[in-house]
Parts: C-alpha cells; structure tokens; sequence
C-alpha cells in the first residue's frame, strides 16, 4: 500500500471552529471569575465592617454592664448604710452607749 502525499498535519475547519469555541468559553469563564473575585472582595469588606460593629456594640455592653453593676452596688452601699444607721438607733434607744454598740457591730 502507497504513502498518500501530503502532510498529515493539516488543520480542518472543524478544529478551528471547535478551537474558537473553546477560546469563546474561557473568557466567559474568566469573565465569571472575575466577576466573582470582585463580588468576594465587596463581601470580605462587609464582613470587616460588621465586625468592626460588632466589637464597638460589644465595647458599648460590657460598659452599661459596669456601670448597672456599680449602680447596683451603691445601692446596696446605701441600703447597709440605711441598715447600720437604723440598728444604731435602736442600741441608743436602748440605753446602750457608743463603745458597747461598737463592740456589738465588730
């Protein structure tokens, strides 16, 4: 059987059409890509500020949170007080004088 003449390598219209197909297919691809790269950068920043909302509420609560416990701790600085006053009114009313009432309180 002969040789047939002729190179082997010679490109057919289908390649090249099917070439360009796929040519077509990766910059729609990378298109996407990109596409999603900058929608993923806009999310990452939302994130970032949220975040950063986050720690200054959580900043804001742990403040009110100090000072209701230091309001609620003068309030019952004061109730003691009011206590202490009313129990040495009562140890005067009995006759008793202010050292007893003192090594009665310690």
């Amino acid at each position: 059987m002969g040789r047939p003449k002729g190179s082997k390598n010679k490109k057919s219209a289908a390649t090249s059409a099917a070439f360009a197909d796929f040519d077509q297919q990766i910059a729609a691809a990378e298109a996407s890509i990109d596409e999603l790269q900058k929608e993923l950068a806009q999310l990452n920043d939302s994130v970032k500020t949220k975040k950063a909302e986050l720690k200054a509420a959580n900043k804001a609560l742990v403040a009110l949170q100090k000072k209701e416990a230091a309001a609620a701790e003068a309030k019952e600085a004061a109730k003691r007080a009011v206590e202490a006053q009313q129990v040495a009114e009562a140890f005067l009313a009995s006759g008793k004088s202010f050292d007893e009432i003192m090594a009665a309180l310690s």
